[in-house]
């Protein structure tokens, strides 16, 4: 994928350290739909390597689940290895090819 929309960044954290990461973030759609048009899918990547693919991502939730704003989040524990880096995205996948706007705000990562 390298999402369709969205933004990705390394962080240098304590080199082979066992840890979790949590990232969340506030998702805005105008619409609400029972068909999955778009997926919420960046924030499923906190990783040890930089996403370049679809695959790369797992899939957290529909984006149009509700009118307005809805928070999204998700785990991942994981070593850091010899260069103690780590990846985040956050990001969407269009499914269905139609005009949407989406917004992204409040964006939070943390690590334990």
């Amino acid at each position: 994928m390298t999402p369709q929309s969205g933004l990705k960044k390394n962080y240098q954290l304590e080199k082979n350290s066992h840890i979790q990461v949590m990232v969340s973030f506030d998702f805005y759609s105008e619409n609400e739909s029972f068909n999955w048009i778009v997926q919420a899918a960046g924030v499923g990547f906190a990783r040890t390597y930089n996403p370049e693919v679809e695959a790369d991502f797992t899939v957290i939730g529909q984006a149009n689940e509700t009118s307005g704003w809805k928070r999204y989040s998700h785990v991942a524990t994981l070593d850091t290895g010899s260069n103690g880096e780590v990846w985040v995205a956050v990001g969407i996948s269009v499914l269905w090819e139609t005009e949407m706007v989406y917004n992204v705000d409040d964006l939070k990562v943390t690590a334990s």
